[in-house]
């Protein structure tokens, strides 16, 4: 169940408020009918001159927001929907879309997600001056250890995980643009507060967070970037592909592609990583010796010892 426009976000509002949370984007925001209800009885029992005092709401819409959220919550019961998604798209979006449709720009209106998705990353990094072809590389890379690892380093049940893994990929050297020094804190915080069309604040925080830790220190509680996970799932798949990207960057020690694929077998605790180069004279000593040193973090999530060959 998707709601829009102004009633909507202003409720999304007002809940992520009551539950006490930081300040939210809108956009892709879930809640629960029982927050609606909760925020809905608070809100019944104000006069409308103390309603127009809350701050994220205007005059107009404190004298309705009341039975929008009547109409909302029985919208959530008659239809048997206990969660909500916000879209901070509607009409005019909308209006954009079927403009492009007629003119030829797009194809199939069910495609634009996607499409979106893929176009505000590949923008975002040339803004941020990421090298195509180096986060190409580590692409590849990261997707022939991502198959070749289900069940060691992922369980393969998150549907999402690879695509965020392919975002995270293309941006994790963004950084780079502000310091090289510490730069996988810079990306954090430039793919946290860019704008990325498509994606929930949620997945934003995923992809900045996957990022932040593809190299240097693991998760720590006091993390601003661990913090602002939201669920225990959220935390497990941001640990699991800034492994991968981890390893996958490692590798990535050349201006020049080098390695032509990674072989992985799991023999009892020993995992093999077999690195194959693109032709004779490379020798690969850098990226095996690069590789391992991430021996340790390998050990410390997953309880297993790197071998390299």
């Amino acid at each position: 169940m998707i709601a829009t426009s102004g009633t909507a976000t202003s409720l999304g509002n007002l809940i992520s408020d009551d539950l006490g949370e930081s300040k939210q984007k809108m956009h892709g925001y879930k809640f629960k009918r029982e927050n609606l209800q909760n925020v809905l009885e608070k809100l019944i029992k104000l006069p409308v001159s103390e309603i127009k005092k809350i701050p994220s709401l205007s005059e107009r819409r404190a004298e309705i927001i009341v039975p929008g959220a009547l109409i909302l919550n029985t919208a959530m019961e008659m239809l048997n929907f206990n969660e909500l998604t916000i879209s901070e798209r509607a009409l005019r979006e909308g209006l954009v879309v079927d403009w492009m449709l007629r003119k030829g720009i797009i194809k199939n209106e069910l495609n634009i997600q996607s499409n979106i998705r893929k176009t505000t990353i590949v923008h975002q990094a040339r803004k941020f001056g990421v090298n195509s072809i180096r986060a190409e590389k580590v692409i590849d890379i990261a997707f022939q250890i991502y198959d070749q690892t289900k069940n060691i380093f992922h369980s393969d049940d998150d549907p999402k995980a690879r695509e965020l893994l392919w975002a995270a990929s293309n941006l994790y050297s963004c950084g780079k643009y502000v310091n090289v020094g510490s730069y996988h804190k810079h990306s954090w915080y430039l793919i946290k507060n860019c704008e990325l069309l498509g994606y929930s604040e949620a997945e934003t925080n995923i992809i900045a967070s996957i990022a932040r830790y593809h190299r240097k220190t693991l998760p720590k509680k006091r993390h601003e970037s661990w913090q602002n996970l939201i669920s225990k799932e959220d935390k497990t798949l941001v640990l699991e592909m800034s492994l991968i990207l981890r390893l996958a960057a490692s590798l990535d020690q050349r201006p020049d592609k080098a390695i032509s694929s990674v072989q992985i077998k799991l023999q009892g605790n020993i995992l093999t990583f077999e690195l194959l180069p693109l032709n004779r004279d490379h020798d690969l000593l850098l990226e095996k010796w690069n590789l391992g040193l991430c021996r340790n973090v390998i050990k410390e999530l997953k309880n297993l010892d790197l071998k390299i060959i």
